[in-house]
């Protein structure tokens, strides 16, 4: 399936697990690259948090941690030229009460018998079905699960589900941070996780100090040293934004 070039300004839904992730992984490419030249929607999967650098994340925060994230959201959409909005499913800090990371970032984690995977399936499906006012979209793009990050495989995974039932091509973004501190070997097996044959597209030019600045300024309550050098790493290394499809599904008029 090759879709063919859209009339007009073309539609992009970008899912996003959480607040923040869309402009930490494709800034650049919605200042000046690709998606600078779409119409894009956000949705955002897990609305509920609890998470700052500033406050332990207890589950009594939740409720005005949520409006300062999607205040920090709101604010970055501006900036960044989207619109969005957000569903009500609880991050994986406030489903599990446990802040350990080793179990939130372990990419070895079966996932195929968790019970959200079902809910996010027919969620994405319909998103490239255009469960939005403005109708289906051109493009629906959703995380590639780097990193491990238990929310952001759940996705990537209900993603590869749906992809079958949806009539649209479906590509996966590179999830920074954790993109940036990856070595090859990690991506390759990552990506087997959603994709057969996966071809990247480069959507970006290298990303800028000039991005990082308003990704920081926009979403302060986030921006501890994790960030900060995964973005160093990624100046010094001149690293683009890449989507992931499958061969066969690339875009003619995103490449």
């Amino acid at each position: 399936m090759t879709a063919p070039p859209p009339a007009g300004r073309p539609r992009v839904t970008v899912l996003s697990p959480h607040f923040d992730d869309v402009p930490l992984s494709l800034g650049q490419s919605l200042r000046d690259g690709t998606l600078s030249t779409c119409d894009v929607h956000v949705q955002v999967a897990f609305g509920r948090t609890n998470w700052t650098q500033w406050v332990h994340p207890t589950r009594s925060r939740a409720r005005w941690i949520g409006l300062l994230r999607r205040y920090e959201e709101w604010r970055a959409s501006r900036r960044f030229g989207y619109r969005w909005r957000a569903a009500d499913w609880e991050e994986a800090l406030l489903r599990w009460g446990d802040l350990d990371p080793d179990r939130l970032l372990d990419h070895r984690t079966d996932l195929s018998a968790d019970p959200l995977l079902v809910e996010l399936t027919d969620w994405v499906r319909r998103q490239g079905e255009g469960a939005t006012s403005v109708g289906p979209p051109d493009l629906l793009l959703v995380p590639a699960g780097l990193g491990g990050h238990v929310d952001h495989r759940l996705l990537a995974l209900a993603a590869a589900a749906a992809r079958p039932h949806c009539a649209l091509p479906i590509g996966h973004y590179e999830d920074r941070p954790y993109a940036s501190h990856l070595t090859p070997e990690r991506r390759r097996a990552a990506l087997a996780e959603v994709l057969r044959r996966p071809t990247a597209v480069e959507v970006s030019g290298p990303v800028s100090g000039t991005t990082h600045r308003i990704v920081q300024r926009c979403y302060r309550s986030q921006m501890d040293d994790f960030f900060r050098s995964a973005m160093l790493a990624d100046r010094r290394t001149g690293a683009t934004e890449r989507v992931w499809f499958e061969s066969a599904d690339v875009p003619s008029w995103v490449t």
